[in-house]
C-alpha cells in the first residue's frame, strides 16, 4: 500500500505535527498532520466546516483557480477540491463529542439525499505530492509516510469507501451533477485513474436520489421537456427530478410512462457528460451540437449494457421498465409501447447485449467505450471542434487498450487486441439503433403520440439532422414552447 492511496473510514485523524512544514492545500508554512493528510490550520478548519455542515461549492472559472495562501479564499470549490485531491479525508472529520460514529454500509440508514459507494479522495499521482513538497528532506517524506501507511487497511482494493450522506440545496441540485464537485480527475492520463473515475460516474448517476418519488415510471411524474437542448444542458433538474434510476425488469413499458422514462435518463445523460473534463473546451455552438447529435448512441450504451449485466429478459429502460425480448409478450403491451421498441429490439438484443454477455464487459471497459462512443464527430462541427473530437476519441481509445492490456498482462497481444476490436465493433451497431430509434421516436414526437410532441424530443431526434447551428434559433423545432422556469 502506497502513500498516495486514500484513508479507510476506520482510520485516526489525530494530528502528528513536525512532519511537514508546508501546507499541501495553500502552501502556507507551518503545517501538520490532519485527516490523513498535511495541511495549515486554516486549510483544516475550511475542509472540516465543508464536511460538517455539507456545503456545496461551484467555480464559476472552470474548477481552474490556482489555491494559495494570499488568494486561497477566492474560490471555495476548488479549495476544497484540492483539499480531497491532497488526500484530506472527510470520513476523518471528527463530531463535536468525538468522531462520528460510522455504521456498516449494509446497515446504514437511508437519507433523503442518497449517494453511491464511492472513493472520497481519487489517488494522487507521486508526482503531484513531489510538486509541492520539493523543499522537504527526504528522511522527513520517509517518517510521514510511515505514519500514514500504519492507518491505511491493507484490504483497501477489496471494498469501497461510503461517500458521506449529505443535504444539498435545492438550488444547487438544478446544476448538472459534474458541476457539485462530488468527484475530480487529478490526472487525466493515468489510465488507471481515468477508468475508476469513468466508472464512478457511471455509480453516480445510477444512484444519486434527490426526489421524494419513490420511481418514475408512473403516469403522475412531474416532466418538462419544453426546454431547448443547451437550456436543459445547464439544469438539467428543469427537466425532472432525480428519482431512483432502478435498472430492473419489473414491468413492461407502457405509452403512457415512455415520456416519463424517456425524460429521467435524458436527465442521467446531461448529468453523465458534465463529468467528461474535454467538454470544457468546446465553444457553446459545438457543445450544443455534441450534446443533441451524440445524446441517443450515449442512451443506447446505457440501455444495452445495464440489460446485458443484469441478464434482463429484454430491454431496460430504466424506473423498472422493459421491453421483452419474446415476440409473444408483445400482445400483452400497448401500441405506442410497441411502436416505440419493435425496430430497435432484434438488433439492440442480438448484436449488443449478447455480445456484451459474451465478453463479460467489465464497469470500467463499459465506462470508456461510453466515451469513446460519445466522441464521434457530428454534422457542423467548427473544424476547431471537429479536430478536439478526434483527439478525445483518439485518447480514449489508447485509454480502453492499455486498460485491456493491464487487466490482462499474461494474455498473448492478439487476445487482447481481438477483445479491444470486439468493443470497437459494438460501436456502428450503436449507430444503427440509433437511427431507426431517431426515425421512431420523431414520428412519435410529430405525431404527438405517447405525449412525445415536444421542444426537447424533437430538437434530440429530429432537429439535429435540420443543419441549423444556432442554438439560440427557433424556426427549425416547431414545437419550441417557452421554458417552464418553476422549481420541481
Amino acid at each position: 500500500m502506497t502513500f498516495d492511496q486514500i484513508l479507510p473510514i476506520s482510520a485516526s485523524s489525530t494530528p502528528t505535527r513536525g512532519f511537514f512544514t508546508q501546507c499541501l492545500v495553500c502552501e502556507e508554512g507551518e503545517a501538520a498532520k490532519h485527516y490523513g493528510s498535511v495541511c495549515c490550520s486554516g486549510c483544516k478548519g475550511f475542509f472540516r466546516r465543508t464536511v460538517r455542515f455539507h456545503k456545496v461549492y461551484d467555480c464559476p472559472f472552470g474548477k481552474k483557480c490556482n489555491i494559495r495562501k494570499e488568494f486561497r479564499n477566492c474560490c471555495r470549490a476548488c479549495r476544497y477540491a484540492k483539499c480531497l485531491a491532497v488526500g484530506l479525508n472527510p470520513m476523518l472529520v471528527h463530531g463535536d463529542r468525538g468522531m462520528t460514529k460510522i455504521q456498516p454500509i449494509d446497515k446504514r440508514k437511508e437519507s433523503s439525499t442518497k449517494f453511491p459507494e464511492l472513493p472520497i479522495t481519487p489517488p494522487l499521482e507521486e508526482k503531484k505530492i513531489k510538486a509541492t513538497t520539493s523543499t522537504i528532506s527526504q528522511e522527513i517524506k520517509a517518517r510521514l509516510k510511515a505514519a500514514v501507511k500504519k492507518e491505511v487497511d491493507e484490504g483497501y482494493e477489496s471494498y469501497q469507501i461510503c461517500a458521506i450522506p449529505r443535504t444539498v440545496k435545492i438550488e444547487n441540485l438544478s446544476l448538472p451533477l459534474g458541476r457539485l464537485n462530488l468527484i475530480s480527475l487529478i490526472s487525466t492520463k493515468n489510465v488507471k485513474e481515468i477508468s475508476k473515475y469513468y466508472s464512478l460516474v457511471e455509480k453516480i448517476i445510477d444512484n444519486f436520489v434527490d426526489a421524494d418519488y419513490v420511481t418514475h415510471s408512473t403516469v403522475d411524474f412531474k416532466v418538462n421537456l419544453d426546454l431547448t437542448a443547451l437550456e436543459a444542458s445547464e439544469a438539467p433538474r428543469l427537466i425532472c427530478e432525480r428519482t431512483r434510476i432502478d435498472w430492473s425488469a419489473k414491468h413492461f413499458l407502457t405509452g403512457a410512462t415512455l415520456k416519463a422514462v424517456w425524460a429521467r435518463t435524458v436527465l442521467g445523460y446531461l448529468d453523465w457528460i458534465s463529468f467528461i473534463p474535454e467538454m470544457d473546451e468546446f465553444n457553446t455552438i459545438d457543445k450544443k451540437i455534441m450534446i443533441v447529435g451524440r445524446s441517443i448512441q450515449s442512451l443506447w450504451m446505457v440501455f444495452t449494457h445495464r440489460s446485458a449485466i443484469a441478464n434482463a429478459p429484454g430491454i431496460l429502460f430504466s424506473g423498472g421498465c422493459f421491453f421483452p425480448r419474446d415476440k409473444n409478450e408483445w400482445i400483452n403491451i400497448d401500441s405506442d409501447a410497441v411502436l416505440s421498441c419493435s425496430r430497435t429490439s432484434d438488433i439492440a438484443n442480438n448484436e449488443l447485449i449478447d455480445e456484451m454477455k459474451e465478453l463479460k464487459i467489465t464497469d470500467e471497459e463499459f465506462a470508456i467505450l461510453k466515451v469513446i462512443c460519445f466522441f464521434m464527430p457530428v454534422p457542423q462541427l467548427s473544424k476547431d471542434g471537429f479536430e478536439r473530437v478526434q483527439n478525445a476519441r483518439r485518447k480514449y481509445t489508447s485509454v480502453l487498450t492499455e486498460h485491456i492490456r493491464m487487466q490482462n498482462i499474461d494474455k498473448p497481444l492478439h487476445e487482447i487486441l481481438d477483445r479491444v476490436s470486439r468493443f470497437m465493433l459494438l460501436l456502428p451497431i450503436i449507430e444503427r439503433i440509433s437511427q431507426l430509434d431517431d426515425d421512431t421516436l420523431g414520428m412519435m414526437a410529430i405525431f404527438n403520440m405517447a405525449g412525445m410532441q415536444t421542444s426537447l424530443t424533437y430538437e434530440l431526434h429530429i432537429g439535429k439532422n435540420s443543419g441549423n447551428e444556432n442554438p439560440e434559433c427557433t424556426l427549425s423545432n416547431p414545437y419550441k414552447r417557452t421554458p417552464i422556469l418553476t422549481q420541481l
